[in-house]
């Protein structure tokens, strides 16, 4: 705006994006994954929200292909909404080419508010390997419930996680900068992984809560 329309700064405001849930449900990893069926001891990587192409869930696929050779034990968890049947059943077809039938959990529809937490919580990575975006509600939700980030470094995402310090950066959504970002996820121990989600889970419940958004737009 300050560019294309020569409005000076004191006339241009931000108003961040708060997270759309933050309160943790209170069920430990175990537990929810007990009632998803997940093995306790596979480390899965979260994929949450509405199904959309800019989100990279066919580099994610193609991705995960390439880490179960070494990784077997690692599980690829997508719940959301697909708005695209066309292009959900290209992401199905393209996971059986792959053949990671077997390593993905499927959980397609409208995700109800109780089911947000239970799928944070059997979770080890939220994954985001968004090709753009301004921000994003899932990624902010995910934060908020201290679950480690591991996301491109674009629009909304970028400005708000340290690499390295509270969750892990991908330079681009390109298929080696997604694997290359998975594995460095893998690497970490869970509880460098723990470490990581609830630093930024401090820091969004800090500087992005409702209240402080609603003070500094006041």
């Amino acid at each position: 705006m300050r560019t294309e329309l020569g409005l000076a700064d004191g006339r241009v405001s931000v108003v961040p994006q708060g997270p759309v849930f933050y309160e943790q449900t209170g069920i430990d990893r175990t537990e929810a994954r007990r009632h998803l069926d997940m093995d306790s001891n596979a480390v899965v990587f979260l994929m949450m929200g509405v199904i959309r192409p800019y989100k990279g869930l066919d580099t994610a696929l193609r991705a995960f292909a390439n880490l179960v050779r070494n990784q077997p034990d690692s599980r690829l968890l997508i719940a959301g909404n697909p708005l695209d049947v066309r292009y959900l059943r290209e992401l199905q077809e393209l996971s059986a080419s792959l053949k990671l039938e077997s390593f993905i959990d499927w959980h397609l529809g409208y995700v109800p508010s109780e089911a947000v937490g239970l799928f944070h919580a059997a979770s080890d990575v939220a994954l985001f390997p968004y090709k753009a975006i301004s921000q994003s509600a899932a990624f902010l939700t995910a934060a908020a419930l201290g679950i480690c980030v591991l996301g491109t470094n674009v629009g909304g995402i970028g400005e708000v996680v340290a690499d390295g310090k509270t969750g892990l950066l991908m330079e681009t959504a390109e298929h080696a900068d997604v694997v290359s970002g998975m594995r460095r996820a893998l690497a970490l121990t869970r509880e460098q992984r723990e470490h990581l989600g609830q630093a930024l889970r401090a820091q969004v419940l800090s500087e992005f809560s409702w209240a402080r958004i609603a003070a500094r737009t006041v």
